[in-house]
């Protein structure tokens, strides 16, 4: 629990101070002809992110999904038998 917790405040942290900087910008930011006065720099950097997500996901879980995904296939049920080692005992009927 305590782990989800330090988890959720992590990113509650990046998520407030990502807006505040974009926000904090916002004063230096030129008006341009043609620009929509509702259009908020938050919106407009986002895209911005979706690398450094996609690198983080990939750097951090790329050896999770090599070294356990080889353990999958003892998790998986055996076609001839239906049973795996994550599967519910015989019930005996």
């Amino acid at each position: 629990m305590a782990g989800t917790a330090g988890l959720l405040a992590c990113v509650g942290t990046v998520a407030v101070t990502y807006t505040a900087a974009t926000r904090s910008a916002r004063q230096y930011r030129r008006a341009r002809p043609g620009d929509d006065a509702d259009d908020r720099l938050e919106r407009r950097f986002v895209h911005s992110l979706v690398p450094i997500l996609i690198g983080y996901t990939i750097a951090h879980y790329f050896s999770l999904l090599l070294f356990q995904g080889q353990m999958a296939t003892s998790w998986a049920p055996t076609p001839s038998t239906g049973a795996g080692t994550c599967s519910a005992p015989p019930t005996g009927r």
